[in-house]
């Protein structure tokens, strides 16, 4: 009588498969990104976009911008949002920029989503500590 006991390997499986959920998260677009610390709320959305920008600046002196791990131009990121806005009319977009990234570029990627209609934009920050409130 021979039988199979794959308990062990679902078991491993499983582990597997947890610790991937837990981490893929905390690893986004493989990017280094710093948010700054304000108290904010969180949006509901049924469709989120997330334009990235990180610390490192371009050659151009602008910040990269990234949409799904794809480095985008400012007139990329208008076309892509665009094309995202007609597929989902509730679109949100999530504008992720280091804390070390110029205003300026920040301000350009908004005006830049404003301009496709956009109603909902969200810049995502990290709770400040205990002793900075």
């Amino acid at each position: 009588m021979a039988d199979l006991n794959v308990t062990n390997l679902l078991d491993t499986a499983f582990i597997l498969l947890m610790a991937f959920m837990i981490v893929s998260p905390a690893v986004k677009h493989g990017l280094e990104l710093e948010l700054p610390k304000a108290q904010g709320q969180n949006i509901d959305s049924t469709k989120t976009l997330s334009v990235v920008m990180p610390k490192r600046a371009g050659s151009s002196g602008e910040a990269p911008m990234y949409i799904d791990d794809r480095r985008v131009s400012l007139e990329e990121l208008k076309e892509e949002i665009a094309r995202q806005k007609r597929m989902f009319p509730e679109l949100d977009v999530l504008i992720e920029a280091d804390e070390s990234v110029p205003w300026g570029n920040v301000a350009q990627a908004w005006a830049a989503v404003m301009e496709t209609g956009v109603e909902k934009i969200g810049f995502p920050t990290l709770p400040p500590a205990e002793d900075e409130r």
